[in-house]
């Protein structure tokens, strides 16, 4: 198209929500430079064959109306361990920064096993050992230093519990990847291994969340707080099932420390082929999408990954 003037406005037309498996939302025409974006042919239809009235958005990109304040306020990434580094500190200073608005950081691999070395995609904290004789061992070291670096720079935790520690992992071997050499998910990434396992699971996440509200007090409360990543991929090799059993106790062993933690979310779901990942999750399934369900089942907020091109 080359270069040219934005156009007085921009159109978007976004179809109310029919028999289609999400939202489906069209660029009408965009006028750049006279040049108009044809929209999007697929038209979702509803039950009864009928097409939805459409709801038409107008952006006067030619009229600006002052500065644009940034509203985005959170954040997150796999490697937890460069957050108590220099430059991890003072990217959570510029984050915090960023909005008037309370700043959420979200990390992965809070309980996953290691010594603590960072790495594209990995991260490690050590919080659950065992002895020889299978007696568990907690060791919040890390994990302090990761919460500690969040909460000096005054951004609040989005508690992402997880992954599995290699002595419950029901396939521990291999266990650290090295991406993006060879498989991301390794033992990591399976349910606990035996019905012993799965108790443990659950004593030591009300471990850790009698640590952290005995270390950081009642702003734990403002703290949101979820179960896995993901576990509609292999970031979850268990069942819906398995991933079913893994919410309800990990949320009950929150709530028996937490009893007033306004919610405990499921894991981002993925997948965009209307597959069910979850027996509480009763409809299909949209892009990269956060269901953010209490233990009531009492659906709190949908959000997207622009990443993943939105909803679809």
């Amino acid at each position: 198209m080359g270069r040219g003037r934005l156009g007085e406005s921009i159109i978007v037309e976004r179809m109310t929500k029919g028999h289609s498996r999400g939202w489906q939302i069209f660029v009408v025409a965009a006028v750049w430079t006279g040049i108009a974006i044809p929209a999007r042919t697929q038209t979702p239809m509803q039950a009864d064959g009928a097409v939805p009235a459409p709801v038409h958005l107008r952006v006067h990109a030619g009229s600006p109306t002052g500065k644009y304040t940034p509203i985005w306020n959170y954040f997150g990434a796999d490697e937890p361990n460069y957050l108590y580094a220099p430059n991890g500190k003072k990217l959570l200073g510029e984050l915090a920064a960023l909005s008037s608005a309370p700043v959420y950081y979200r990390p992965h691999n809070l309980l996953t096993t290691g010594n603590g070395d960072g790495s594209l995609k990995w991260g490690s904290t050590n919080a659950y050992t065992e002895r020889p004789d299978g007696t568990p061992v907690y060791d919040f070291t890390i994990t302090d230093r990761i919460f500690d670096a969040m909460v000096a720079a005054r951004v609040r935790p989005l508690v992402e519990i997880g992954f599995m520690p290699e002595a419950l992992s029901a396939h521990p071997e291999p266990y650290r990847h090295s991406f993006p050499k060879g498989d991301i998910f390794t033992g990591w990434s399976y349910p606990p291994k035996d019905e012993a396992a799965w108790a443990k699971w659950s004593k030591l996440v009300a471990a850790y969340a009698a640590h952290l509200k005995a270390r950081y007090g009642s702003q734990t409360g403002t703290w949101l707080w979820e179960v896995w990543n993901e576990p509609d991929i292999p970031y979850w090799h268990g069942t819906a099932a398995e991933y079913d059993r893994l919410y309800d106790m990990t949320a009950a062993a929150v709530r028996q420390v937490l009893p007033d933690m306004t919610s405990i979310d499921t894991g981002n779901i993925s997948r965009d082929d209307g597959v069910e990942i979850s027996g509480f999750i009763g409809f299909p399934t949209l892009r990269q999408v956060t269901l953010a369900i209490d233990y009531r089942d009492n659906l709190l907020h949908v959000t997207y990954d622009p990443k993943h091109d939105g909803f679809h």
